[in-house]
């Protein structure tokens, strides 16, 4: 069953390619989407630049699509133009991107699987840290998640915490709303790891984004 990944470098998407490989899905390539703006619902933009270093990492040839205009007839060419019958998405719980990745596969002769889609999303955090990955913070965008949370590390204690955030401000813990960005920065299953040098932080009262100026790989 050949399928091409939609990625951006979080938790979700590098967890959904790997769980789409031990359902027995053939994945070569990670398609990059680069959206016009910042704003995007659609895509995940802090450190998109760097998703290409850890699709590389997993083994995955990276196929970068600059977002311009319409996004959903952008995502619906991109489909239609890989050399697969699958879409995998590391939609979680977002109406929104679950219908319109559905509805682009559906257009271009595609079947879209998300194997995340549902999950309790705690339990998924869980899931993510138990599975050895190795996963840091680049963006915060809700109350409650300042610039002291940029660079953190997802763990167990941070898994609390994000708990308590939803319970006291209705938090998605899994940032499926925009709380938060996230980039896998090692894993069981990466064949190289990343290292990050230099990163330059901007922040205001609502949010704030460290953009990673330098960042390489490094043998395991």
């Amino acid at each position: 069953m050949k399928a091409v990944a939609c990625f951006s470098g979080g938790k979700d998407s590098t967890y959904a390619a790997f769980l789409a490989l031990q359902m027995g899905f053939e994945i070569e390539q990670a398609l990059i989407f680069i959206p016009e703006s910042r704003e995007s619902y659609m895509f995940h933009s802090p450190n998109i630049v760097h998703a290409g270093t850890v699709a590389g990492c997993m083994g995955l040839e990276p196929v970068i699509v600059e977002v311009h205009g319409d996004e959903l007839a952008c995502i619906a060419r991109a489909f239609e133009a890989v050399d697969a019958d699958y879409i995998i998405t590391g939609a979680i719980a977002s109406e929104y991107q679950h219908e319109r990745f559905g509805y682009a596969a559906y257009s271009a002769g595609k079947h879209c699987i998300s194997p995340l889609w549902r999950r309790n999303q705690l339990s998924l955090l869980r899931e993510i840290v138990d599975a050895g990955m190795r996963v840091i913070f680049v963006g915060v965008f809700a109350e409650g998640l300042s610039s002291e949370w940029l660079g953190r590390e997802l763990d167990k204690a941070t898994i609390e915490k994000l708990k308590e955030l939803q319970e006291k401000y209705g938090v998605n813990p899994s940032g499926e709303g925009g709380e938060y960005e996230t980039l896998v920065v090692d894993a069981p299953f990466f064949t190289r790891k990343i290292e990050i040098g230099a990163v330059e932080v901007t922040a205001d009262a609502t949010s704030a984004r460290a953009e990673i100026k330098s960042m390489w790989t490094m043998p395991k």
